[in-house]
């Protein structure tokens, strides 16, 4: 794509870090630069609110199948009576509109999901490390992160703050049957979270940097979990 138009843009020192963060997740070495244009790209599309649309063959077979409905007065919360009418006069929007609680035009962007799988791989490789410490490593844990708990489990994220990232990670663990570490929880932390993550994350690749089979030691767990606080 041919660049015509020089663009400038200032950002605060916590979106850069994040910027970075998200570079570094990245198959191939990206620059700022690049990985803007490519996170507006993301962007644009998961907010362009593409309108339903149909081929005159899926016009058919859904006018056949309201009918279909109907005759076996089957109730699955939507109005057949009302699909003939939309479908047939050509008023797709209103589907959007009447079922806009049930149908979603929202998108998950491939950055949240990638940032979700990243953070429950980090989490659920800290929890089952503490799980397995030998006693001497468990006394050692238990004085230098008190604060922690004996045994620091996963909060989530923030229902109300950080939806979208709460439900993919729910999505992820109860549909599709990743993570089972979390198997079970509500992974609702009920404050936000995401920060705090990022920064361990941050620290966790640099730890990880590629090794394969590679688990964290004791004191690296303990630098991820106070670097979630910004020690």
């Amino acid at each position: 794509m041919l660049k015509q138009e020089r663009f400038e843009l200032r950002l605060d020192q916590a979106t850069i870090d994040r910027l970075d963060g998200w570079r570094r997740q990245q198959d191939e070495a990206v620059s700022r630069a690049e990985a803007v244009r490519r996170l507006v790209d993301v962007g644009l599309e998961v907010t362009s609110g593409k309108p339903i649309t149909f081929s005159d063959g899926e016009k058919l077979l859904l006018l056949m199948m309201s009918d279909v409905y109907k005759k076996l007065k089957i109730d699955t919360g939507f109005d057949p009576d009302f699909l003939d009418k939309v479908i047939s006069g050509g008023h797709l929007w209103a589907i959007n509109w009447h079922y806009n609680d049930i149908i979603s035009s929202d998108i998950d962007s491939e950055v949240i999901v990638n940032e979700v799988s990243s953070i429950l791989s980090m989490w659920s490789l800290i929890e089952v490390t503490l799980a397995e410490l030998s006693a001497d490593d468990q006394d050692k844990f238990a004085i230098q992160s008190a604060q922690f708990g004996l045994r620091p489990k996963f909060p989530g994220f923030d229902g109300n703050n950080e939806g979208k990232h709460h439900r993919v990670a729910k999505l992820m663990v109860d549909d599709l049957g990743r993570f089972d570490t979390f198997t079970g929880r509500s992974l609702n932390s009920h404050t936000p979270m995401i920060d705090s993550y990022r920064k361990m994350l941050s620290l966790f690749k640099t730890l990880r940097h590629n090794k394969v089979g590679w688990r964290p030691s004791v004191d690296q767990i303990i630098q991820l979990l106070q670097a979630q606080i910004g020690r």
